[in-house]
């Protein structure tokens, strides 16, 4: 299964103390797996106080970056409520769909905080195929970029305001076909030397096979073979019908 980007919803934003924002969900389904990105102006600890929300990511420098996610248990998800105890609270809720059970992604690899006018991934390495790297570029500015995307990646989303101090989400993502290295790259240029945080991960599709245990159907994410009493990955099985081999499972 491909991993595919879904959609953004509004940017939520508080400017009281302390701040409460609940950032909406855009639509979705049972499955797909939503991010939520927040800034505070002030380097504090961004909660949520909302059932199955898991913080995948927190920079605590003069400015606050947190990024949470969940799985959507359906289409109907409530958006988290995001606290903090200092006013200029941002956020903002993405989804991703076709991605793997348990944890859906891979090598999450945060970066500093700068203070540039350029904004740029981190090195993050894939540990099997078809992974789809996403970097989430957190900016304390809203003017437009330049130079977005890079050469081979997608501009999923970019989104902006002007309440409060400014403040303005950028998201890219490349397929990746095999397991590899992903260098780092230059989202893009932003007006004015700004404060911004960017989380660089791969994203794992689902197996397109499941296997039931305890009534319970879940993703088969691997298979082997013993070969001469050494185990083989199998990477992909082949049946044949009507005189034509498909496939039945891939890796």
């Amino acid at each position: 299964m491909t991993v595919t980007y879904v959609g953004m919803g509004y940017i939520y934003y508080d400017g009281g103390e302390p701040p409460e924002i609940q950032p909406p969900i855009p639509a979705h389904i049972t499955g797909d797996i939503i991010f939520a990105g927040c800034i505070n102006t002030v380097g504090v600890t961004i909660t949520t106080s909302s059932t199955g929300w898991t913080k995948l990511a927190e920079n605590l420098d003069n400015f606050g970056w947190t990024w949470f996610w969940k799985r959507a248990t359906s289409s109907g998800t409530a958006a988290p409520v995001i606290s903090s105890t200092f006013p200029n609270l941002y956020g903002w809720c993405f989804v991703y769909r076709g991605c793997a059970s348990g944890t859906p992604y891979e090598d999450a690899t945060l970066g500093d905080e700068f203070n540039t006018l350029d904004i740029d991934t981190e090195t993050i390495t894939t540990t099997d195929k078809n992974r789809l790297v996403v970097a989430v570029a957190l900016i304390e500015n809203n003017g437009s970029l330049t130079g977005a995307p890079p050469i081979g990646w997608t501009l999923d989303d970019y989104k902006r305001t002007s309440q409060g101090s400014d403040a303005s989400i950028a998201i890219i993502s490349k397929s990746i076909p095999t397991a590899s290295t992903v260098s780092a790259v230059e989202i893009a240029t932003i007006p004015a030397i700004q404060y911004h945080c960017v989380l660089t991960f791969a994203l794992i599709p689902a197996s397109t096979v499941k296997i039931n245990i305890g009534d319970t159907w879940q993703d088969l994410v691997a298979m082997k073979i013993n070969i001469g009493d050494s185990w083989k990955d199998v990477s992909s099985i082949k049946q044949n019908i009507g005189d034509n081999w498909k496939d039945v499972y891939e890796k």
